[in-house]
């Protein structure tokens, strides 16, 4: 237990790993979300110069990368969690803006109404754009306020740019593309079925040449 307490001082991220599991497996994951609106309130207060501010957005971290994904909440993209979100596994609408933008300041309202209207088969997800400048060039965004989709199943780079600029039309657009995926779904399903059956004729009339010699 000793050494256990000299490497927890001397590496205080996993300090604070072991903290915040320890009030998740006390508290529900579900407290994930009170912790991190409770930690970025104090780092407002506290400001970027304060001494408090650098442990306090280590504290944000670490609780973001234990944030639940869910349809239901509204997701906000760090390079924390950004791998856990967009993997291919689920369908994504990405926003990505930079807050400094007077376009980007109004198209959050935009959001935030398609948000409430939006198919639960579709998760929505906001990036920093200017915050993040790694994740900004990786995702090729080079203008604000930007939507993506990154469909289940697909590569990231294969992502589609949403021209849609209204609540209506964004939701719209998200059930066009959910028809269009079931589809395809249907169709490459089909087709591995005749694959497969046309492969079982072929095998079932070489056992058969074989019996006859």
């Amino acid at each position: 237990m000793k050494q256990v307490k000299r490497e927890r001082k001397q590496h205080l991220n996993s300090a604070l790993y072991y903290t915040v599991m320890k009030d998740i497996l006390a508290n529900g994951i579900d407290v994930v979300f009170d912790r991190v609106n409770e930690t970025l309130l104090q780092a407002r207060e506290v400001g970027v110069l304060d001494p408090k501010h650098a442990p306090l957005i280590a504290r944000l971290n670490v609780y973001r990368a234990f944030e639940p994904i869910e349809p239901s909440r509204s997701i906000i993209l760090t390079p924390q969690n950004v791998d856990r979100v967009l993997n291919g596994q689920r369908n994504v609408m990405v926003l990505f803006y930079d807050p400094r933008c007077p376009v980007c300041r109004d198209f959050a309202q935009v959001y935030r109404d398609a948000f409430e209207k939006h198919p639960f088969t579709v998760y929505f997800a906001s990036l920093n754009a200017a915050h993040f400048e790694a994740l900004r060039i990786r995702f090729n965004v080079t203008d604000h306020p930007v939507l993506k989709y990154f469909a289940e199943g697909e590569p990231l780079e294969n992502a589609l740019e949403i021209p849609e600029r209204t609540p209506d039309g964004i939701v719209e657009w998200l059930r066009a593309q959910l028809v269009e995926q079931t589809r395809r779904k249907k169709e490459m399903e089909m087709k591995m079925a005749m694959e497969g059956s046309a492969a079982e004729k072929v095998e079932k009339e070489e056992q058969e040449q074989e019996q006859e010699l």
